[in-house]
């Protein structure tokens, strides 16, 4: 009998060896919604609107627009059901903080920072004027970084925007690009693309504080 507990999908389960929150865990919808919950953290400006429907399609949309290696990706594509794959998206997404140089583990954005400066979501995928694609993720803030020479505005995948090579500041690869806005009705006034390929996941290692040039820097 189910006395006065709320009767919903998940009320048969009382009657199994299974607690609810069991089910609850392998739950097409409550994934989603968990998903979806975690993504929005990254910016609020990404609206719901922008995710697939159906619990696969979000599983392939979300593989793709995690800033992941190629091996983790693969990882992830090889999973042979939606669910399984949603899992292990959302203990990724939780459990990383921090985007990082894949050369020399230096920290170079939150997660938190991310945001869409296209309908298909944070990942982008662009070509230059040799006809090389750049899969690129777009962050408000950007840290440990240089700037080679000087800004342009020719070939600019953003219209209004120009560009600055960036690398990176410990061991001088190649990151991505610096984006500042040559109006000022625009929004954002700067950004930073980053280029997947050069990017790993990992746990935000120390607390830090933004300075006033919008570098940043560690907590003494």
């Amino acid at each position: 009998m189910l006395n006065n507990r709320q009767v919903n999908k998940f009320s048969s389960t009382y009657m199994t060896w299974w607690p609810p929150w069991v089910y609850k865990m392998y739950d097409t919808d409550i994934l989603m919604q968990r998903v979806k919950a975690e993504l929005q953290k990254w910016n609020q400006s990404l609206q719901s609107s922008v995710f697939p429907q159906e619990p696969a399609e979000l599983s392939y949309w979300v593989a793709q627009n995690l800033p992941v290696d190629d091996s983790l990706r693969l990882q992830l594509l090889s999973i042979n059901t939606a669910v399984q794959r949603l899992r292990c998206e959302l203990s990724i997404i939780q459990m990383c903080s921090v985007m990082c140089c894949s050369q020399c583990s230096t920290e170079l954005a939150d997660k938190k920072d991310v945001f869409s400066m296209s309908v298909e979501g944070p990942l982008g995928a662009y070509v230059n004027p040799g006809g090389y694609v750049h899969e690129t993720l777009t962050v408000y803030k950007a840290r440990n970084i240089s700037h080679v020479g000087r800004s342009s505005t020719d070939h600019s995948w953003f219209p209004g925007y120009a560009w600055t090579i960036i690398n990176c500041r410990t061991c001088y690869s190649h990151l991505g690009w610096k984006f500042t806005a040559t109006k000022r009705q625009l929004v954002p006034q700067k950004f930073w693309g980053l280029t997947r390929a050069a990017l790993v996941q990992s746990l935000k290692r120390s607390e830090e504080v933004e300075t006033d040039d919008g570098d940043w820097a560690p907590i003494m």
